[in-house]
Protein backbone atom coordinates (compact mmCIF):
# COMPACT_ATOMS: atom_id res chain seq x y z
CA UNK A 1 0.00 0.00 0.00
CA UNK A 2 1.85 2.89 1.19
CA UNK A 3 5.16 3.72 2.27
CA UNK A 4 5.05 5.01 5.75
CA UNK A 5 8.69 6.20 5.68
CA UNK A 6 8.09 8.34 2.24
CA UNK A 7 5.01 9.25 3.77
CA UNK A 8 6.32 10.22 7.05
CA UNK A 9 9.57 12.10 5.00
CA UNK A 10 6.95 14.40 3.04
CA UNK A 11 4.37 15.51 6.75
CA UNK A 12 8.32 16.32 7.98
CA UNK A 13 8.87 18.15 5.02
CA UNK A 14 5.04 19.75 4.77
CA UNK A 15 6.02 20.89 8.70
CA UNK A 16 9.11 22.37 8.32
CA UNK A 17 7.77 24.86 5.28
CA UNK A 18 4.96 25.74 7.38
CA UNK A 19 7.34 26.37 10.80
CA UNK A 20 9.04 28.80 8.18
CA UNK A 21 6.48 30.72 6.70
CA UNK A 22 4.83 30.93 10.03
CA UNK A 23 7.67 31.77 11.70
CA UNK A 24 8.22 35.01 8.90
CA UNK A 25 4.46 35.62 9.61
CA UNK A 26 5.41 35.95 13.29
CA UNK A 27 3.32 32.81 14.43
CA UNK A 28 5.33 31.80 17.53
CA UNK A 29 6.40 28.10 17.95
CA UNK A 30 3.76 27.11 20.62
CA UNK A 31 0.94 28.57 18.26
CA UNK A 32 2.08 26.46 15.25
CA UNK A 33 2.53 23.90 17.59
CA UNK A 34 -1.27 24.00 18.33
CA UNK A 35 -2.12 24.76 14.98
CA UNK A 36 -0.51 21.67 13.79
CA UNK A 37 -2.39 19.44 16.66
CA UNK A 38 -5.51 20.88 15.54
CA UNK A 39 -5.31 19.95 12.07
CA UNK A 40 -3.99 16.52 12.81
CA UNK A 41 -6.70 15.74 15.24
CA UNK A 42 -9.75 17.18 12.40
CA UNK A 43 -7.53 15.15 10.14
CA UNK A 44 -7.85 12.00 12.00
CA UNK A 45 -11.44 12.63 12.51
CA UNK A 46 -12.41 12.81 9.08
CA UNK A 47 -10.47 9.62 8.63
CA UNK A 48 -12.66 7.53 11.50
CA UNK A 49 -16.07 9.47 9.80
CA UNK A 50 -15.24 7.67 6.84
CA UNK A 51 -14.48 4.06 8.16
CA UNK A 52 -15.03 1.20 5.66
CA UNK A 53 -17.73 -0.94 5.68
CA UNK A 54 -18.45 -4.22 7.28
CA UNK A 55 -19.82 -7.22 6.49
CA UNK A 56 -20.50 -9.53 9.94
CA UNK A 57 -17.94 -7.82 11.54
CA UNK A 58 -15.06 -8.26 8.74
CA UNK A 59 -13.77 -4.96 6.93
CA UNK A 60 -14.97 -4.74 3.16
CA UNK A 61 -12.84 -3.96 0.33
CA UNK A 62 -15.30 -2.65 -1.84
CA UNK A 63 -19.28 -3.00 -1.54
CA UNK A 64 -19.47 -5.77 0.62
CA UNK A 65 -20.77 -8.20 -2.38
CA UNK A 66 -17.97 -10.60 -2.05
CA UNK A 67 -19.09 -11.17 1.44
CA UNK A 68 -22.49 -10.97 0.41
CA UNK A 69 -21.83 -14.16 -2.37
CA UNK A 70 -19.98 -16.07 0.16
CA UNK A 71 -22.71 -16.14 2.89
CA UNK A 72 -25.86 -16.97 -0.05
CA UNK A 73 -23.10 -19.30 -1.11
CA UNK A 74 -23.17 -20.81 2.31
CA UNK A 75 -26.76 -20.42 2.91
CA UNK A 76 -27.16 -22.03 -0.75
CA UNK A 77 -25.39 -25.55 0.53
CA UNK A 78 -26.37 -25.24 4.37
CA UNK A 79 -23.03 -24.84 5.66
CA UNK A 80 -22.88 -25.43 9.64
CA UNK A 81 -19.38 -25.33 10.10
CA UNK A 82 -16.36 -23.16 9.37
CA UNK A 83 -14.18 -26.23 8.37
CA UNK A 84 -16.26 -26.29 5.32
CA UNK A 85 -15.97 -22.78 4.21
CA UNK A 86 -13.72 -22.82 1.26
CA UNK A 87 -10.48 -20.41 1.31
CA UNK A 88 -9.12 -20.67 -2.82
CA UNK A 89 -7.00 -18.09 -3.34
CA UNK A 90 -7.38 -14.52 -3.14
CA UNK A 91 -11.39 -14.76 -2.52
CA UNK A 92 -11.13 -13.48 1.20
CA UNK A 93 -14.16 -12.20 1.37
CA UNK A 94 -16.18 -14.77 0.33
CA UNK A 95 -14.95 -17.07 3.02
CA UNK A 96 -15.27 -14.54 5.82
CA UNK A 97 -18.79 -14.43 3.88
CA UNK A 98 -19.11 -17.89 4.38
CA UNK A 99 -18.38 -17.86 8.25
CA UNK A 100 -21.01 -15.39 8.71
CA UNK A 101 -23.21 -17.59 7.97
CA UNK A 102 -22.07 -19.97 10.21
CA UNK A 103 -21.73 -17.76 12.95
CA UNK A 104 -24.80 -16.37 12.48
CA UNK A 105 -27.32 -18.11 9.74
CA UNK A 106 -30.17 -15.71 10.41
CA UNK A 107 -28.43 -12.35 9.53
CA UNK A 108 -29.57 -12.13 5.72
CA UNK A 109 -26.86 -11.11 3.39
CA UNK A 110 -28.47 -8.05 1.99
CA UNK A 111 -26.98 -5.35 4.15
CA UNK A 112 -23.82 -4.22 5.20
CA UNK A 113 -23.38 -3.87 9.38
CA UNK A 114 -24.55 -0.61 9.04
CA UNK A 115 -27.67 -1.30 7.54
CA UNK A 116 -26.45 -0.47 3.52
CA UNK A 117 -28.02 -2.12 1.01
CA UNK A 118 -25.01 -4.10 -0.86
CA UNK A 119 -24.45 -3.47 -4.50
CA UNK A 120 -24.16 -6.88 -6.15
Amino acid sequence: MHNDGALDAIVQHLTQVQFAKDFRRGVSMPKFAIMLLCSSLIGCAAASEAHAREFGGYECSDNCSGHAAGYRWAEAHSITSEADCPLRGAALSFYEGCLVYVEDPDRGADEDDDGDDIGD
